[in-house]
């Protein structure tokens, strides 16, 4: 049986972190081809859609492991021959689904997007124009 655990951050939890409430992000939100990956020295994981000021990932993770500090990631597709560097970022929400009787879970991160350069900007406005599939559909 699959359980969603959804928790809320706090500064104590992960420290040094600016927590967002509620996971609203004001920008449309856009899946994106296949293939699109955001990482860091300590994991990686699958982009499920991107905005102009965050983008959600999920990636396999240890059940009951400490939270990944995200501050800054590097999202690639090497397909498409893609790569953005160091981008700032902090974590806003963290989302586990977990299965009976294993040891990983399922994480989902909501990440927002914090200082950008303006070349990072105009990085961020091109994967969005170029590899955008679509508009994800909000949940009511």
């Amino acid at each position: 049986m699959n359980q969603a655990v959804a928790f809320d951050l706090d500064a104590e939890q992960v420290p040094h972190l600016s927590i967002i409430k509620g996971n609203v992000r004001h920008e449309q939100r856009h899946l994106v081809k296949k293939g699109f990956v955001a990482f860091n020295s300590i994991s990686f994981g699958e982009v499920l859609n991107v905005s102009k000021t965050g983008m959600a990932i999920q990636y396999l993770a240890r059940r009951n492991g400490d939270q990944d500090q995200m501050t800054e990631v590097n999202l690639i597709n090497s397909q498409e021959g893609f790569l953005m560097s160091e981008i700032p970022c902090r974590m806003a929400y963290v989302k586990d689904t977990q299965s009976d009787g294993q040891s990983s879970v399922i994480r989902r991160i909501g990440l927002e997007f914090v200082d950008l350069t303006l070349a990072q900007q105009d990085t961020l406005d091109m994967l969005l124009d170029r590899f955008s599939i679509g508009e994800e559909k909000r949940q009511q």
